[in-house]
């Protein structure tokens, strides 16, 4: 899987170390699955499920600039917006608060990923 990292910017680089083992898991699980990913930054649970063999991915992030570096993510792992071999994603940003009603629309999903950010100060 390939990532798009920028390290000069802080503790927000684009990818969080700590979520390998949950990004590994949705590789190994997500087969033939529809996958809601809530809070999605920059879509590493996204590139994980359609490279494992999602049929669908909706990613959902307020940050419309992180969902774009989602979208690169997307392209160099040769897994673009448009249905193909393995899958579709999706890229709402939305606040998902207020967004229910799209997210049912889009459903049902077999898998939900939700890694909130924190709350710290300065923190996006």
């Amino acid at each position: 899987l390939k990532y798009i990292v920028d390290i000069t910017r802080n503790q927000n680089h684009g990818l969080f170390l700590d979520m390998a083992n949950g990004r590994e898991f949705v590789l190994n699980d997500a087969q033939e699955k529809n996958v809601l990913n809530l809070f999605a930054y920059t879509c590493g649970f996204s590139v994980a499920a359609l490279i494992g063999g999602a049929r669908q991915v909706v990613n959902m992030d307020m940050s419309h600039g992180a969902l774009k570096v989602g979208q690169r993510n997307h392209d160099c792992n040769g897994i673009g917006r448009t249905h193909d071999s393995r899958g579709k994603a999706r890229f709402l940003a939305h606040d998902i608060f207020k967004s229910w009603g799209k997210l049912k629309k889009l459903g049902p999903y077999d898998l939900i990923i939700m890694d909130p950010p924190s709350y710290q100060t300065g923190s996006f």
